[in-house]
């Protein structure tokens, strides 16, 4: 059972940050993180970096993480389902698991993320 709430949570947890990130990193301006990065916040000036050289890179990554836990996170937990209750509870629960990330942890995220855009663009300085 704890194998099953494990990979669940792993998975709502991944993928739910990965489609925050992937929002922001295709809806900050240029010019946002130009005039932060010039007032010295060193972390806007990492993200213009990556958006100027290395955004295929980092959108690449970015959907090739959420890809993974959004396949192997219903089917991991699917699998204890299966050890754990048998019968038809590991389709119920993968079924449920996936319409939940793909509401609450794709969709949710990504209109919270276009909605709040400012407060997503909020980058800490960096040392």
């Amino acid at each position: 059972m704890l194998m099953l709430v494990l990979w669940a949570s792993l998975a709502i947890l991944v993928v739910h940050f990965c489609s925050w990130l992937e929002t922001t990193l295709l809806s900050v301006r240029v010019s946002t993180l130009l005039d932060r990065a010039a007032a010295g916040n060193t972390g806007a000036a990492r993200l213009l970096d990556i958006k100027r050289n290395h955004m295929e890179a980092a959108i690449g990554a970015v959907l090739t993480l959420n890809t993974l836990a959004g396949t192997l996170g219903p089917t991991l937990a699917g699998a204890a389902a299966a050890r754990h209750f048998g019968g038809p509870a590991p389709a119920i629960l993968s079924a449920a698991l996936i319409l939940f990330l793909l509401i609450f942890s794709e969709l949710l995220p990504k209109t919270l993320a276009a909605l709040r855009l400012k407060r997503a663009q909020q980058l800490p300085p960096r040392a």
